[in-house]
């Protein structure tokens, strides 16, 4: 297994959050995350015979995209593709170059009563993109 169960603390912080956020309109929230794509990815699982040794051609450095991407109710959002490494600040050009026009687009343009959704990424909790999202008025779940 290559990721521990869940221990009981983190249950319990589950269980807190979902009874906190029970009552939340979940038509008027965003949801937000990003993924790396490898041009060149090693297969996870190959058939073969019992004693069959496989030979999985490799790339050392293979070449990669990060996407960040948002989707709510309404359908998808904007999607935002870079090579260098996130950052608070590259975060804060992501956040207004797709996450603003998307929520202006699903809810529009004069609609500020959605929140945003995102994991606990020390990117998505630094000061600077707190600092970012206070300054566009932009209400978090908890």
């Amino acid at each position: 297994m290559k990721k521990p169960l869940l221990s009981n603390t983190h249950r319990d912080n589950r269980l807190k959050w979902a009874k906190k956020n029970k009552k939340t309109d979940w038509s008027k929230v965003i949801f937000t995350d990003e993924t790396t794509l490898f041009q060149f990815s090693k297969p996870k699982k190959v058939w073969r015979y019992k004693n069959e040794i496989i030979k999985v051609p490799t790339v050392k450095h293979s070449a990669k995209v990060h996407i960040y991407g948002c989707f709510s109710e309404k359908g998808f959002g904007n999607i935002y593709c870079f090579t260098e490494n996130l950052n608070s600040e590259l975060l804060c050009t992501i956040y207004k170059k797709t996450l603003l026009p998307s929520a202006r687009n699903f809810f529009g343009e004069d609609d500020n009563n959605w929140k945003l959704q995102e994991d606990n990424d020390p990117k998505h909790t630094s000061g600077k993109a707190q600092k970012w999202k206070d300054e566009n008025d932009i209400k978090r779940i908890s």
